[in-house]
């Protein structure tokens, strides 16, 4: 009892603790003409909060007091995250990328990143910056050189106008560390005599820059350089060798000539751009990386380096009506053309041997892929696996590894079926290739009736997916299992020989609503949501069952009886007859579904034999 009363009072005592912890919040938490200011020890008063008008302003000069308040920190000492800005959330400070201190500031907890330079008017040495501010991608400007808090010391000689400039270590070349402001920015050919070869990582991210004028001497542009800033165009120069990783992402340019000297282009430089006519003819360019040009209109001109030898990726979205791979291309990988809602064909140069077909990915119109001396189909993008308006595909007459026979994509011995066009115009088939490959007739609404002969023995995943004509198949007496979702949506299918199938795997007949019967006879598994939405009557499981999956029958509305008594120790999922007449809920919801369960089922079942 003693032990209870002091617990009791224990509690009580940080309740009231706490509830005088909040209001003295409230009380040292005071609004001075749109700042938010609060109480320090020792009288002065940190900034917590600071008006919307500057989260607008690059620059932010801090005040050393705001009324009658003296300030002496930025950011607040007890709350976990520093300091915050009116409508942008915990330590969202905007635009804001440089901040002066004044003499007065004796700690900053400003949590965000974005702060490019920090000016003091006192030795950085005697602030003490809280949650490792500033970070490393920040530059400070201190009234003392040897400080062992500095990242990357700039001195005030560093400042030119609104950019900072700092020579290399052997004073060959200098980079334009950043630039802050709008309109326009002209970048000086030199810096004290050197050139200024490079603008740095980040050097004008996020600023508001409309015009910009590249130095005589500039070799590289750097990481996210210009990302964000709203320019609508540059003169790349010659001279220009690097453009380096998301440089010029969300960009306003719509058009873009490179220089001769241009050599390499970094994954997403110009990503989200508004480019319209491209030319990089001129260029030493040999490959464009992934998501370079993506989501850039691109409807005028486009013109490939001269020496383009691989496509990687870069102009997803792209609305050209039209592509014409140069000659010299020898590779182009997955992505590199997705989402070209315009293509009605694309046609490979016999140059390119390296090519996966989901280059074309999710290219709503395509008709036509002439896939020239590629001598294997690959397919590498199982989200997006229609090209619902494909016709037709051809190959050169000379390709070594590939062959079309009745508009069917094979390898040369067709032993291996790769693909049938989405929409060529089939009702019957009989096939004898060893292998059907994955998604092979994926999306195809002709096909009725398939055969596959012994001589099959293995059919890829989601390879009748979505033949919403299919109504019967007869599977190979070789084919033991029925992969990831092979005939799912196959709404018309009401016929398929299943007794020799050992392993139904997830989603395999997910959507056919007009199949009855399967036969499971050999089964010895049933996989997630194999039969989910079928309209099977009756199910018998053979001997060898070992488990039925998540929602393995689930809304099969007319499925009645479930005879596991070749199997009695089959483990059930406990959803797997979900929304079946074999399904019982006692109305007190899902954490109550397995209540009297044993086994996946609920006893009293008198169809359950």
């Amino acid at each position: 009892m003693k032990k209870l009363t002091i617990l009791l009072l224990f509690v009580i005592c940080l309740f009231c603790v706490s509830l005088g912890f909040v209001a003295c919040n409230e009380e040292y938490e005071i609004d001075v003409e749109g700042y938010t200011l609060q109480i320090e020890e020792d009288g002065t008063y940190s900034i917590i909060g600071i008006p919307s008008e500057i989260l607008e302003q690059s620059t932010w000069r801090v005040p050393e007091q705001i009324g009658e308040y003296p300030i002496s920190h930025l950011g607040a000492n007890y709350r976990s995250h520093g300091m915050w800005a009116p409508s942008k959330g915990p330590g969202d400070l905007g635009r804001i990328r440089k901040i002066y201190i004044p003499e007065c500031i004796k700690s900053v907890c400003l949590s965000t990143y974005f702060i490019k330079v920090w000016e003091t008017e006192a030795p950085i040495s005697q602030i003490q910056f809280k949650d490792d501010f500033p970070y490393h991608g920040s530059y400070l400007l201190s009234p003392q050189e040897d400080n062992e808090n500095n990242y990357t010391y700039i001195t005030q000689e560093n400042v030119v106008e609104n950019m900072i400039i700092v020579k290399n270590d052997e004073e060959t070349e200098a980079t334009l560390l950043y630039a802050f402001g709008e309109g326009e920015l002209t970048i000086p050919d030199t810096y004290q005599d050197s050139p200024i070869t490079k603008i740095g990582e980040e050097a004008l991210f996020g600023e508001k820059f409309t015009d910009v004028t590249l130095g005589a001497n500039m070799k590289h542009i750097g990481e996210k350089a210009f990302y964000g800033v709203p320019i609508s165009q540059i003169e790349l120069i010659e001279g220009l060798e690097t453009i380096e990783i998301n440089a010029f992402k969300e960009t306003e340019l719509t058009s873009l000539v490179a220089p001769s000297t241009l050599q390499e282009l970094g994954d997403g430089a110009f990503q989200g751009a508004k480019i319209v006519d491209l030319n990089l003819y001129d260029s030493a360019i040999q490959g464009i990386g992934y998501a370079t040009f993506s989501g850039n209109p691109l409807t005028g001109v486009l013109k490939f380096p001269k020496n383009l030898k691989v496509i990687k990726g870069g102009f997803s979205g792209a609305e050209f009506t039209s592509v014409l791979i140069p000659d010299t291309v020898t590779a182009i990988y997955t992505g590199a053309f997705s989402n070209c809602n315009n293509l009605t064909e694309f046609i490979l140069p016999d140059s390119v041997t390296d090519f996966s077909a989901s280059a074309v990915s999710r290219c709503e119109n395509l008709e036509k892929l002439h896939m020239g001396m590629v001598t294997s189909y690959l397919w590498n993008d199982p989200y997006q696996i229609e090209l619902p308006k494909l016709k037709e595909i051809t190959v050169s007459p000379e390709n070594t590894g590939l062959t079309v026979e009745g508009g069917i994509l094979y390898d040369k011995r067709k032993s291996i079926l790769y693909k049938c066009p989405t929409l060529l115009n089939i009702e019957m088939l009989t096939l004898n290739s060893t292998t059907i490959k994955d998604y092979a007739f994926v999306g195809n609404p002709y096909i009725k009736y398939v055969e596959l002969l012994p001589e099959v023995n293995a059919l890829g995943i989601q390879a009748f997916e979505n033949c919403s004509a299919l109504e019967r198949v007869v599977l190979s007496p070789n084919i033991t299992s029925i992969e990831f979702a092979t005939f799912r949506g196959c709404s018309s299918l009401k016929e398929i020989n299943t007794e020799n199938i050992r392993w139904f795997d997830g989603s395999c007949f997910h959507r056919c609503s007009s199949l009855q019967y399967a036969d499971f006879t050999s089964a010895t598994a049933v996989g997630d949501w194999a039969f989910y939405m079928c309209d099977l009557q009756q199910v018998f499981l053979g001997a060898n069952c070992k488990n039925l999956g998540k929602l393995a029958f689930a809304d099969n509305l007319h499925l009645k009886t479930l005879d596991r008594s070749q199997c009695p120790r089959v483990d059930i999922a406990s959803n797997a007859l979900y929304n079946t007449p074999l399904w019982v809920d006692d109305g007190k919801g899902p954490s109550n579904i397995s209540k009297g369960c044993k086994g996946g089922f609920w006893k009293g079942f008198p169809t359950i034999l």
